[in-house]
């Protein structure tokens, strides 16, 4: 039988924050932990053990808990904390796997789902720290995880009401393999002949962006058929003949009132300290000049994505990407004006260009902040842009509060990941995206994992890559 919470609190004392923990729930104070850096405990009577833990001021600050576990077992964590200085990111890290983790803004302590953690029999480390620190940690909450059930089937009808044959097709192959494969995606062909160099494999999905057919960025000087960081529509039509599937971003430059005439990075105009445009207000006056813009920008767009739609070519389509971080002007204006303007593309698109190639896939930020989101009825994927800090986080947290929101209604996708997934430690917790999308650059791209974690996220037997999609047999993966 398990020792209980006052026993183990009493063994955590004598033992300097080791516990002895059963197949049962367990709180672990968080005065009860090992202190590095600056942490140190206070009272309160409003804490679970009436003590709780703050002073973190850097990476060097975090609390550290030792485990001696009897078996391997999945368990479903929470942590109790109070944010007095507005939502914060904390690293929440077990063993060898870091994730980060949101906490929205809360005077008073209070609980989050801190997603699934693996204890391996004997010894194990949990940390918790870092991040954007000022914050306080009250407790953290194990208890057994659920059994991992299958996946709820979606909806087989796409939102827009005349959907093509092809778009429909790509859909029902992506509802086919969802919960038991995840289909591989790399944002920018550029990152493509490494990833065959080290991997002998291809994603399915290729990513691309309309930034540079954006009218403003046309204005001043862009020329998209000659430029060379970004591909055009030539190049993703062409992918799509070799059988690539095509997911489409859009960094809208602003149609006006913009601070920069260029796209550099950090001054491009997407971004909503380079722009004045005024959404909420725009919106708000239909006859007004900016209407006007706006509406040209949407226009303009339609005009790309209509050689898709008149080559056949179904395009996973990501507009307003990351609204809730609030860096881009379109999520600059607060939830409400951000779901007008997608309603908005979503109409202008569909209805009045008539465009019936797009599968619209909205992609948060990893707050995961559902007041942002614009409808069942105007999103048919859903999806997190998440960049862990560890590469190998296997993202359960950010994968629970989309399941437990949309498992049964929409496809849910790791829309932009740094680095490369670990698919397979994916699947074993029961995270089970039905594709990712890799960013590009040394940073965030392919380049920026070891040679063999990009290998194993390819040759992963649960990664669809381009030779399977197609049909043809590789090699086996294991090798």
């Amino acid at each position: 039988m398990p020792l209980n919470h006052s026993c183990l609190r009493l063994l955590a004392l004598l033992l300097g924050g080791t516990y002895s923990l059963g197949l049962s729930a367990l709180t672990l104070e968080a005065e009860q932990a090992e202190f590095h850096g600056q942490v140190s405990s206070s009272r309160s009577p409003l804490a679970s053990g009436y003590r709780y833990t703050q002073g973190y001021k850097s990476d060097a600050d975090y609390l550290e808990f030792t485990i001696q576990h009897p078996a391997t077992e999945r368990l479903q964590a929470r942590l109790r904390y109070r944010t007095p200085h507005g939502k914060k990111g904390i690293d929440f890290t077990v063993n060898s796997e870091s994730n980060r983790i949101m906490l929205p803004a809360s005077n008073r302590f209070t609980s989050i789902d801190a997603g699934l953690v693996t204890l391996q029999k004997g010894r194990n480390i949990i940390r918790i720290g870092g991040g954007w620190h000022y914050y306080e940690i009250d407790a953290l909450e194990l208890v057994p995880a659920p059994p991992i059930r299958p996946l709820r089937a979606v909806p087989a009808t796409l939102v827009s009401p005349r959907a093509s044959r092809q778009t429909q097709a790509l859909f029902a192959r992506l509802q086919e393999s969802y919960g038991h494969s995840t289909l591989s995606g790399q944002q920018e062909a550029s990152e493509l002949a490494h990833i065959e160099t080290v991997t002998g494999r291809r994603p399915v999905i290729i990513g691309g962006d309309l930034v540079i057919y954006s009218p403003y960025w046309l204005t001043f000087g862009g020329q998209p058929d000659t430029q060379t960081r970004f591909g055009t529509t030539a190049d993703y039509l062409a992918a799509a003949k070799s059988g690539h599937v095509i997911s489409l971003a859009w960094h809208w430059h602003a149609p006006t009132d913009n601070k920069a005439r260029n796209w550099s990075p950090g001054a491009s105009p997407f971004y909503s300290k380079a722009t004045r445009f005024p959404l909420a207000e725009v919106l708000d006056q239909p006859d007004s000049p900016r209407y006007a813009l706006l509406l040209r920008d949407i226009d303009a767009i339609a005009v790309e994505l209509r050689r898709y739609q008149q080559a056949g070519v179904p395009i996973l389509w990501r507009p307003l990407h990351e609204a809730e971080g609030g860096w881009f002007w379109w999520g600059a204006h607060g939830p409400e004006t951000q779901k007008r303007l997608w309603r908005l593309l979503f109409q202008r698109l569909t209805e009045l260009h008539g465009l019936d190639n797009l599968i619209w896939v909205y992609s948060f930020t990893t707050e995961l902040d559902m007041t942002w989101y614009p409808g069942d009825a105007f999103v048919d994927i859903v999806g997190v842009d998440a960049y862990p800090k560890d590469r190998s986080a296997t993202l359960n947290a950010e994968w629970q509060k989309l399941h437990r929101s949309f498992d049964g209604r929409k496809l849910i996708a790791l829309t932009e990941v740094g680095g490369a997934p670990d698919t397979e430690a994916m699947h074993e917790q029961g995270v089970r995206w039905a594709y990712f999308l890799t960013w590009e650059g040394a940073e965030q791209g392919p380049r920026s994992v070891p040679r063999q974690r990009l290998s194993d996220a390819y040759r992963a037997p649960v990664t669809i890559t381009l030779d399977e999609w197609r049909g043809s047999t590789p090699p086996n993966k294991a090798d």
